[in-house]
């Protein structure tokens, strides 16, 4: 049984279900109706010990006591606040916190009682509402949102509804910590024995898609899973200005995130595209339930599709960053349709594996990949258990096809590659090429394979046919065991092993091995600025007293770590190594040692960081007198410091004459002590702008604090044009505030 594995990479197995929808586009059935917005927002909230909308008002995060209408209570369903065929009761800009548990999506469910039985298709929520503008967004939000989303509230679809949440004309929206999926094993018209039921009802627990989206713009999708989807994940077309972070869309039968509309409008986005921290796995497959392992695979050789991620015909600048796009049953990351003038793909810190077609193609330039790598084991799916009927290495299964039209530019660079499909890099003319195209190749590391269609032969470094001279310029790259023993550029090893962990197909490692010749041999005037974990490059590998880039995807040879829980690639990775030899933080655990990264930092241990950042590791406090504060006596836990803290003009408390030290502190209130830490008691900001981040206007709590602590470079904020300055920090965040700050080693 074959098994890939690239350096940081557990096999998180899920089940797609895969096929095509028949019939029209639901999108006919929505036209979003003016609603008056009102002003200010209020939050709204589900949760199920709640009632109906009659019984309870919904305002009040509280179970509904049994009795009587009108309750300051919660609602009990999400179809209360967004009920099929009615109006919304909530408005642009307000705010939805749905509680932990389980909710039924579809026909018979709470709040649905305006649907049927036989077009239980229809059961859908109504178009989320519009936020009045991008900084005062509609929210859907999961309770945890808030304090790193650990248990995300279910939403399950039954009964066939083509989506579960509707954003058919939504704009200014926020949809986060949520799960979307459904109870059934079941593929839309799959092949193979696993087809829904789609004629008679009851047509069982499922769905046919997570979220669906057209007319779409400033949306900020965070912490979903869509998985297990009967026919894909996400259905959306016609976007501008999206954000998708820590979004995991797996298992779903016919494609992950699919960007074909099937109706007459067209399917182009435009303006920024954004994806990070972004997993596409195991699409085309169908998911066991419960138990979520992958069943019945299948591909274009059996009817099904199995894109991971795929646009109709389509503008927009896309950047995708360090995200994961493995085992989908066709191609991973399709952007062949992204054909417009004007458009763009950037693609970095991003691992690309195990998908049966191609693993990256694109239209057209300008393009850009960096610091990846790209694992072309095409034939993955090849005799495995969960497999039904996969067409292995589809479209000669290169591991990237790079379109480019009159002109256009494609920057390769320090990416490692490896494929057992025809080719490791193809490029093709797209309509009329004067010779001026070019795919620019530094610094990247080339391994070949046997080729899995033609076991005679090798796969081959790079080819083209279709343009007037040829486009590839390469140079300072590893060529290892290639077709016809190709390699090209006067500075690039050639035939030389390239000296990572793992070099085979199935089980390919892209981490260098302390004697590999890619150490300190890449060009320094192309080096990426940051490795695949995220690492500053070019470091001195050769301790030679000289930095200079390694080629490939990693800078240096693997790296051990400090904490069991914070890996290489962890986001703040290099800032929690950073705290800890600088002698802030002991972590949180022994045995192993680890650092807790997703933990809130209550206002007692932030004394102890804070004061550690100004005087360093060995400073010591004063013993406490007990009399500053009334909730910290003097034996407390981090008294001394506390105390000392408010001595030095940092905190004066959080009011009431208290300290409220097992609160976790707010990001708006650690831009407050950073600030005062680093500056000292006096200092005061200046105004704030309103203008640096979409939820910090001018007149609200710490706004000068934070607005110039993103002036510092000590933040970027949390995601989406937004700063999140109710949110608890957690240690991970804590450790690039604090290195950022007070410029630790």
């Amino acid at each position: 049984m074959k098994r890939s594995l690239v350096f940081w990479l557990g096999l998180i197995i899920v089940s797609l279900s895969c096929s095509m929808i028949a019939g029209s586009s639901p999108s006919e059935k929505f036209q979003q109706s003016a609603l008056p917005q009102q002003a200010p927002s209020k939050t709204y909230y589900v949760r199920i010990d709640g009632s109906s909308a009659q019984n309870c008002t919904g305002l009040v995060d509280a179970p509904y006591p049994g009795s009587g209408a009108n309750q300051a209570c919660a609602w009990d369903h999400p179809f209360r606040a967004l009920p099929p065929t009615g109006t919304p009761l909530i408005v642009g800009g307000d705010t939805l916190i749905i509680g932990a548990g389980s909710y039924r999506m579809g026909y018979g469910a709470p709040g649905a009682a305006n649907c049927d039985a036989g077009g239980a298709f229809d059961c859908l929520m109504p178009p989320i509402p519009s936020g009045p503008d991008a900084a005062h967004p509609t929210r859907i939000l999961g309770a945890g949102w808030n304090t790193g989303c650990a248990s995300p509230p279910q939403l399950w679809g039954a009964e066939r509804p083509w989506f579960i949440v509707n954003l058919t004309d939504s704009s200014n929206v926020e949809i986060g910590c949520l799960e979307i999926t459904d109870h059934s094993p079941c593929v839309e018209s799959h092949s193979g024995g696993l087809a829904c039921e789609r004629d008679t009802p009851p047509y069982g627990n499922w769905a046919s898609y997570g979220l669906y989206a057209e007319d779409s713009s400033n949306v900020y999708l965070h912490d979903l899973n869509v998985h297990g989807l009967a026919s894909g994940g996400v259905h959306a077309g016609r976007l501008s200005n999206w954000t998708v972070e820590r979004v995991r869309i797996a298992g779903n039968g016919s494609a992950g995130w699919d960007g074909d509309l099937w109706d007459d409008n067209g399917d182009s986005n435009s303006g920024n595209l954004i994806f990070r921290h972004f997993t596409v796995e195991w699409n085309g497959c169908g998911e066991t339930y419960p138990g979520q392992q992958p069943t019945g695979c299948w591909a274009q050789s059996a009817g099904g599709y199995g894109d991971g991620f795929a646009t109709g015909t389509s503008g927009g600048n896309w950047l995708i960053e360090d995200s994961l796009i493995r085992y989908n049953t066709s191609d991973g990351l399709d952007f062949l349709y992204v054909s417009q003038p004007g458009s763009s793909i950037t693609i970095r810190r991003t691992v690309v594996e195990g998908n049966a077609g191609n693993q990256v193609k694109t239209f057209r330039g300008p393009f850009l990949l960096e610091s990846s790598i790209i694992v072309g084991n095409c034939g993955f799916f090849d005799g495995q258990p969960f497999t039904y009927n996969v067409d292995n290495c589809r479209a000669l299964g290169t591991a990237l096809a790079i379109g480019l039209a009159g002109g256009d530019q494609a920057i390769i660079t320090n990416n490692t590659f490896t494929s057992e499909g025809d080719c490791l890099v193809t490029a093709e003319c797209e309509g009329s090429c004067g010779g001026s195209e070019t795919v620019l190749l530094r610094n990247n590391i080339f391994q070949g394979q046997t080729d899995f269609l033609q076991p005679f032969e090798q796969t081959c470094l790079v080819y083209q046919e279709t343009f007037a001279s040829n486009p590839f310029n390469m140079d300072y790259s590893l060529v290892n065991n290639v077709k016809e023993d190709a390699c090209f550029g006067s500075h690039s090893m050639c035939g030389v092993s390239p000296g990572l962990t793992n070099i085979s197909a199935d089980n390919f490692d892209a981490n260098l091995l302390q004697a590999s010749p890619a150490i300190d041999a890449a060009d320094n005037a192309s080096c990426a600025v940051k490795d695949v974990r995220g690492l500053s490059r070019p470091l001195d590998g050769d301790q030679d007293g000289v930095s200079v880039c390694d080629m490939g995807a990693y800078e240096g040879p693997a790296i051990a770590t400090t904490f069991a829980d914070v890996p290489a690639d962890h986001w703040a990775w290099q800032y929690i190594e950073r705290l800890y030899q600088a002698g802030i933080t002991g972590g949180c655990g022994i045995s192993p040692l680890i650092y807790c990264p997703s933990v809130p930092v209550t206002r007692a241990q932030v004394a102890i960081f804070i004061l550690r950042g100004i005087h360093g590791s060995v400073y010591a406090p004063p013993p406490a007198t007990g009399a500053v504060f009334s909730d910290v006596p003097s034996g407390s836990f981090a008294a001394d410091w506390i105390e000392q803290l408010a001595a030095e003009g940092v905190t004066a408390g959080c009011g009431g004459g208290n300290y409220c030290p097992d609160s976790s502190i707010t990001r708006a209130q650690m831009a407050i002590f950073l600030l005062r830490g680093e500056h000292g008691s006096d200092y005061t900001p200046p105004p704030a702008t309103g203008t640096v981040f979409g939820d910090v206007p001018t007149d609200s709590f710490a706004a000068d604090w934070i607005e110039q602590l993103a002036l510092e470079g000590i933040t970027a904020g949390c995601g989406g044009g937004n700063y999140c300055p109710g949110f608890p920090v957690t240690r991970a965040e804590m450790a690039v505030f604090l290195v950022r700050a007070f410029d630790l080693p």
